[in-house]
C-alpha cells in the first residue's frame, strides 16, 4: 500500500489525539483539506471521460474555483445581516442541545461546526443525517435545518418532525421547500448564495451561518475570528493551488489509478478525512475510504498485516496532518 503524507507549506508534526486549538483548526479544515482536494480531484478527473452533465459541472467548477475566500466573507456578511433582520435572540437561554440536520454537501457544514464549536459550547452539538428527528429533540433544542438547495427530502422530513416537537428552528438554504417552510413557520432563514454551482463547492456557504449563529446566540466564542482566519488562509493558499505541477497535482499523480484511503486524527481530522472521501466519490466518481485516528489503531490497523502484496497495488493511503 502506497503512503502519501499531506502537509501544509511548512512541515507539521503528526496530528495528536488532543483537540487542536481553534485558531489552527478552522482554517486548516477548510483551506487545506477543502480547496487543495478540489485541485487534486480536478487533476485526477483527467483520467476519466466525463459525461455531458459532468463536463458542464466541471466547467462551472472551474469558473468559481478561485472564489473561496470571497464566498466565505460573503456568507459571513449575509448571515449577520439576516440575523439582524430576523431579530434572532442574542442568547440561547434554556437551550440544552444543538442539532444540525443535513446530508451530503450540506451535511459537511454541520460536521465542521460540531468539530470546531463543540470544545467551547456548553451543550452538546449533534449532527443528524437521517430522515428521522432524534428522540431527545424538544422545546429546549436549537435546531438548524441545512440544505443547499432547500429540497433535500431527508432534511425536510426531519425538520417537520422537529417543528412538531417544538424545537427552536433556524433554516439554512438557498431557496426551495425549506425556505418556503421557514416563511410559513415564521422561523429565521439564513441565506445560501444560490450562484454557487453545486453543494460540494459551497462548503463555506453552509458552514459560516452555523458558526456565526452559535456565536451570536452565546453558545460559542470567537467564531467570527476563526472565519476571518480561514479567509486569510484561503487567500494565502489560492495561488499555490493554482500553480501547474503544484502539490495538489503531484498528489493526484501519486494516487494515480489506485483507490484512496484517507486517515485523519482527532475530531477535526475525522471531518477532513470524510470530506476528502466524499470529494473523491463525487468528482472523479471512484470508490474511496476513510477512517479516524486513534480509533483505527485499535482495529483497522491490525488488518494491514495481511495481503500486503495486494494492498500496495490497490490502495494509496493519504494521511492528513494538522497542528
Amino acid at each position: 500500500m502506497k503512503t502519501t503524507t499531506k502537509t501544509t507549506p511548512a512541515a507539521l508534526p503528526p496530528a495528536a489525539s488532543a483537540t487542536p486549538t481553534l485558531d489552527a483548526t478552522l482554517p486548516l479544515v477548510i483551506a487545506l483539506y477543502g480547496p487543495e482536494l478540489r485541485w487534486t480531484i480536478e487533476g485526477w478527473a483527467a483520467h476519466i471521460r466525463p459525461c455531458r452533465h459532468e463536463r458542464h459541472a466541471l466547467n462551472s467548477w472551474k469558473k468559481h474555483r478561485g472564489s473561496f475566500p470571497e464566498c466565505f466573507d460573503g456568507a459571513k456578511l449575509l448571515t449577520l445581516a439576516r440575523m439582524v433582520d430576523f431579530g434572532l435572540a442574542p442568547d440561547a437561554a434554556g437551550v440544552t442541545s444543538v442539532v444540525i440536520l443535513g446530508v451530503g454537501g450540506s451535511g459537511i457544514g454541520g460536521d465542521i461546526c460540531a468539530a470546531v464549536a463543540s470544545p467551547d459550547c456548553p451543550v452538546p452539538v449533534v449532527v443528524s443525517k437521517h430522515y428521522e428527528c432524534p428522540g431527545f429533540v424538544g422545546p429546549d433544542t436549537l435546531m438548524f435545518a441545512v440544505s443547499f438547495s432547500g429540497n433535500t427530502e431527508e432534511t425536510i422530513g426531519a425538520a417537520r418532525a422537529a417543528r412538531d416537537a417544538g424545537a427552536r428552528l433556524v433554516v439554512v438554504a438557498a431557496g426551495g421547500e425549506l425556505a418556503r417552510l421557514a416563511g410559513e413557520w415564521g422561523v429565521p432563514l439564513l441565506p445560501v448564495d444560490a450562484s454557487i454551482p453545486m453543494p460540494r463547492a459551497g462548503i463555506g456557504a453552509v458552514t459560516v451561518p452555523l458558526l456565526v449563529a452559535l456565536e451570536r446566540m452565546g453558545l460559542a466564542d470567537g467564531m467570527t475570528g476563526q472565519i476571518d482566519a480561514a479567509i486569510s488562509q484561503l487567500e494565502r493558499r489560492r495561488e499555490q493551488l493554482r500553480a501547474a505541477s503544484g502539490p495538489a497535482e503531484r498528489l493526484a499523480a501519486r494516487i494515480g489509478g489506485t483507490l484512496p484511503l484517507v486517515y485523519g486524527g482527532g475530531a477535526l481530522g475525522e471531518v477532513a478525512a470524510w470530506r476528502w472521501k466524499g470529494q473523491f466519490n463525487e468528482n472523479p466518481k471512484v470508490p474511496a475510504f476513510c477512517n479516524r485516528i486513534p480509533e483505527l489503531t485499535h482495529n483497522e490497523l491490525a488488518g494491514w498485516a495481511q495481503h500486503g502484496d495486494v494492498t500496495r497495488q490497490v490502495l494509496t493511503m493519504v494521511l492528513l496532518r494538522h497542528d
